[in-house]
């Protein structure tokens, strides 16, 4: 079996939904090389995304593989972060993007914008709006750009909201209001 020819193969099954062979050829792959860090992430977007598999703790425990095999390996580092973003596991979060960005291969843009998301969810928006700016800076697409932009927009507004509220409360404890 071509392991590269294995894993090109199972991605083309997921891009044509086909998740059953993906998962078949990638079990495959992991039966004759158990430390495989492309077939361990693959099996952890399997597990996180697909309808059929949809099963968080067997996802993670992939991307945690995958990491441990390959550390360099930039793609895991951002599935695995949805994961735990998406469970709200903020502090595992960031510690996984801190993490990422001494990988050299990881795309900057996209890691930036998944710390900026990260502190805004803090509500720590100063942080945010800047590892907003970064990412847009290191982006190269116009919808990334605009997207991040968005978000940007976005937390400049929660910002202000909240010097507001704060504005406003100190104004009513000094009589002000």
């Amino acid at each position: 079996m071509n392991l590269t020819t294995s894993i090109y193969q199972a991605n083309e099954y997921i891009k044509e939904k086909n998740y059953t062979g993906a998962r078949n050829i990638l079990d495959e792959v992991l039966m004759e090389e158990p430390d495989n860090s492309k077939a361990h992430n693959y099996l952890g977007w399997l597990f996180q995304y697909n309808y059929i598999y949809s099963e968080s703790f067997k996802a993670e425990r992939h991307y945690q593989l995958a990491v441990q095999f390959n550390p360099n390996y930039s793609a895991t580092y951002i599935n695995y972060a949805l994961l735990l973003y998406n469970e709200n596991r903020l502090e595992e979060h960031l510690a996984l993007l801190e993490k990422a960005e001494s990988v050299k291969t990881i795309k900057k843009a996209r890691l930036y914008e998944e710390l900026g998301v990260n502190y805004e969810a803090r509500k720590e928006y100063t942080k945010a709006i800047e590892m907003y700016k970064k990412s847009i800076s290191m982006a190269f697409l116009e919808a990334d750009i605009d997207s991040v932009t968005g978000l940007l927009k976005k937390c400049y507004t929660k910002k202000y909201l909240e010097k507001s509220k704060l504005t406003r409360v100190f104004n009513i404890i000094l009589g002000k209001e």
